[in-house]
């Protein structure tokens, strides 16, 4: 049984790896084609049509999508004896989100201060990038700590991740603790006003419903 699990958890993990490069494809082509000027129309024939047939492979919201019901699914095994477990976890959790953000700020910094920002958008003849930000101690302090996306921003995502995944472990715990044994009852539900919230209002939302709909497909 243990075997199972386990070669189940590592398809798992071999698919939020496939994600992760997915959204990275969809980054790579919004950065050099998408978004520069009659980037398409550059492209040869054979290239423009291959891109347009397998679009899929690049395309980053629908691989955050997937990425984030994965991380629900895996998270809701998760089980909590008293508030105390809940809470390490919760901690735990959040240094998980802390520590690489971190170092990402150390670059962030080293890059500011020998490459310099104003130079990127030329590298690669795109101005997205190059989009002026003021980098000081309060704006990486909130990037670390807040998983603010004024520095970096594709780091959007994080916060509807982190929330989701608090949100399934406090769920856990009540459910565990009034006998709900079906997550899908109170789980699915929640997933879908929070999923109508975030159309209309904040993408942090819709991830965040997103993580919670993985979480709540274990047991359908």
């Amino acid at each position: 049984m243990q075997e199972n699990v386990k070669t189940r958890y590592n398809w798992i993990d071999n698919l939020k790896l496939f994600a992760c490069y997915g959204v990275l494809l969809g980054h790579c082509y919004s950065l050099f084609i998408g978004q520069v000027a009659n980037g398409q129309e550059r492209l040869s024939t054979f290239a423009n049509a291959f891109l347009k047939t397998t679009s899929f492979i690049y395309n980053g919201d629908m691989w955050v999508i997937v990425f984030c019901m994965l991380s629900g699914y895996l998270l809701v095994s998760k089980k909590f004896i008293n508030i105390k477990e809940l809470l390490i976890a919760i901690f735990k959790r959040y240094l998980r989100f802390v520590e690489p953000l971190a170092l990402l700020a150390l670059f962030i910094v080293l890059l500011r201060f020998t490459v310099g920002f104003e130079q990127r958008n030329s590298l690669v003849a795109n101005e997205w990038i190059g989009l002026p930000m003021t980098v000081n101690l309060g704006n990486l302090l909130k990037m670390v700590f807040l998983f603010d996306s004024y520095m970096d921003n594709p780091l959007w995502t994080m916060r509807g991740i982190f929330a989701g995944g608090i949100l399934i472990y406090i769920l856990n715990y009540l459910m565990d603790k009034v006998s709900i044994k079906r997550h899908t009852l109170i789980i699915f539900p929640l997933a879908f006003v929070l999923f109508c919230i975030g159309l209309f209002y904040s993408f942090d939302i819709l991830v965040c419903s997103c993580v919670l709909i993985g979480g709540g497909g274990t047991d359908v």
